[in-house]
């Protein structure tokens, strides 16, 4: 941190790498490079959970957008409860991402019930969503055991990076009976087969 002397002002100057989630979102109500920097820590972790959500990577990228624009939007009312603001922009991703898949599914079911014609995507568009669904079906083969608290607790961890800390206050569970709890079935999990 380095102070400088201006007039009769000291003031501080420290780069965004220095603040934590929750200074950079109080900042982000004036500073929109703020947000950004928010945005450039969270994104992958954002992406990644609306990725498994809705196993298509157009659709998380759009779900991505889409949280990041309402955490854009609601700045000013949103109070973290946490130094870290990625526990927030997760519920708010799994929350945009059954919304979108429920709205790919209607618009399946009305593309069934019309007689048009679809166009047919390009073989690299082909192999690469085979590809990443393919990667996804042997994740959820992996975890297909586990409850659903389970395989929450999984996608946060693991999949998106988030402290065990942090999944648990996600999770509304004491750390303690989390730790208990979760740790050593999540853990006999092999995900290095996925």
């Amino acid at each position: 941190m380095e102070l400088r002397r201006r007039g009769r002002t000291l003031f501080d100057v420290r780069t965004y790498d220095e603040l934590d989630d929750a200074d950079l979102w109080e900042l982000s109500k004036n500073d929109p490079e703020a947000f950004g920097e928010v945005f450039r820590r969270h994104a992958r972790s954002v992406f990644a959970i609306c990725y498994w959500r809705t196993g298509d990577a157009a659709t998380a990228e759009d779900v991505t957008s889409v949280v990041f624009l309402e955490a854009w939007k609601r700045r000013d009312l949103v109070v973290l409860e946490q130094r870290s603001a990625l526990p927030w922009l997760l519920g708010v991703a799994n929350h945009a991402s059954h919304n979108a898949t429920r709205s790919l599914r209607r618009y399946s079911q009305a593309l069934k019930r019309l007689d048009g014609h679809r166009n047919t995507p390009s073989d690299d568009a082909v192999i690469d969503r085979i590809d990443a669904e393919t990667s996804l079906n042997l994740v959820n083969e992996v975890i297909r055991d586990l409850t659903e608290q389970e395989r929450e607790i999984v996608l946060l961890v693991f999949w998106s990076g988030l402290t065990y800390e942090a999944t648990a206050w996600r999770s509304e569970f004491r750390w303690e009976r989390f730790a208990l709890e979760y740790h050593a079935p999540v853990e006999s999990y092999n995900f290095d087969s996925a």
